[in-house]
C-alpha cells in the first residue's frame, strides 16, 4: 500500500510508484483532503489505515508526508495556521521557524494516530516503522535555518537529519550517530530484518557494518568521522588529526564514492 496526500501527476509518481508494486492513493484518486496546499497528514492516516489493518495478514505501507511543506507562514499556509498555538511562543527569532515546526505537528499527530491504532489492533509490538526525510528545508532562509536549529548552517550540516527506526516492544533506544545518506537506508532495513539480497546490486551500505561509514552529497562532496571534502573547489578539512588519516584515505574515498555512483 502506498498513501501521499498531494497529486499523483508530480513527479508522475502515479506511474513510478505502482511500477514498483505500490498500490497508490493520492489526493483526488482515492483520497480528499480539507485543504490542498499542504494537505494534512493526519486527515492522509485517517484516511488510509483501514486498508491495510482490515486484512489479516503481514503489510508493507509506504507513506510520502506533505504538511511540513513550505511556505512557512500563517498567511498561505492552512497547517501552519491550524497548530501555531502550539508555538507561537517559543523562542525563536524568526517566525517562519516557528512555523516550520507547527506545520510538522501534524506529522506528530498524524504517527499519534497511527500508534493508536496499532496498539488497538494488538499489533503494535509486531510492526516496525522508518521515518526520514527527503531534503532539508529550503522553503527556509540560511538565517532562518540557522535560528531553527541552534547554530549557522554550512554546506554539510544544511543537510543533518535523522533516521528513525520504531519498533514496538523495544526496551531501550539504540543511537547510531556514524556519517550516513539515504542510499544507506535500504540495506541497513534488509539486514535488520534478515531478508536474503545481493548486496552488490545497492549503492549504500548497512548503517550497522563495519569500515568507514559516509554522508555523500549529488556533486560528490562527502563526510566521514575524518575528513570533509568538497568536490567543488577541493578543500580538505580535517575532523582529527591529519597523521591519524590513513595513507591515500581521500584518494580511496573519493575512487569508492565515484564507483557507488556508476553503480546508481
Amino acid at each position: 500500500y502506498g498513501y501521499h496526500n498531494y497529486k499523483g501527476s508530480y513527479y508522475s509518481r502515479n506511474q513510478s510508484h505502482p511500477n514498483i508494486g505500490y498500490q497508490m492513493k493520492f489526493a483526488g484518486s482515492g483520497m480528499k483532503f480539507t485543504n490542498a496546499w499542504p494537505a494534512s497528514d493526519l486527515e492522509m492516516m485517517e484516511a488510509s489505515v483501514d486498508d491495510f489493518l482490515s486484512v489479516d495478514q503481514p503489510f508493507h505501507a509506504y507513506y510520502m508526508t506533505f504538511s511540513g511543506h513550505y511556505k512557512y507562514e500563517t498567511g498561505s499556509n492552512k497547517i501552519a495556521a491550524r497548530n501555531w498555538e502550539a508555538v507561537k511562543d517559543l523562542p525563536y527569532e524568526s517566525n517562519a521557524a516557528k512555523a516550520y515546526l507547527s506545520c510538522h505537528i501534524e506529522l506528530d499527530k498524524a504517527m499519534e494516530y497511527l500508534l493508536q491504532r496499532l496498539e488497538e489492533a494488538g499489533i503494535a509490538d509486531k510492526t516496525a516503522i522508518v521515518i526520514t526525510g527527503d531534503h532539508f528545508p529550503y522553503g527556509l532562509s540560511a538565517e532562518q535555518y540557522s535560528d531553527l536549529i541552534g547554530f549557522e548552517i554550512d554546506e554539510f550540516s544544511k543537510y543533518e537529519s535523522k533516521l528513525i527506526f520504531w519498533v514496538g516492544g523495544l526496551e531501550e533506544d539504540i543511537l547510531v550517530d556514524d556519517y550516513m545518506c539515504n542510499v544507506d537506508i535500504l540495506p541497513t532495513i534488509l539486514n535488520l530484518w534478515g531478508f536474503e539480497y545481493d548486496s552488490r546490486l545497492l549503492a549504500g551500505r548497512d548503517i550497522f557494518a563495519e569500515g568507514d561509514h559516509v554522508a555523500v552529497l549529488v556533486d560528490k562532496s562527502w563526510m566521514t568521522d575524518k575528513v570533509w571534502f568538497n568536490a567543488n573547489t577541493g578543500e580538505i578539512r580535517y575532523l582529527v588529526e591529519e597523521a591519524d588519516v590513513p595513507g591515500n584515505y581521500i584518494e580511496n574515498m573519493n575512487r569508492r564514492i565515484a564507483t557507488q555512483f556508476s553503480v546508481s
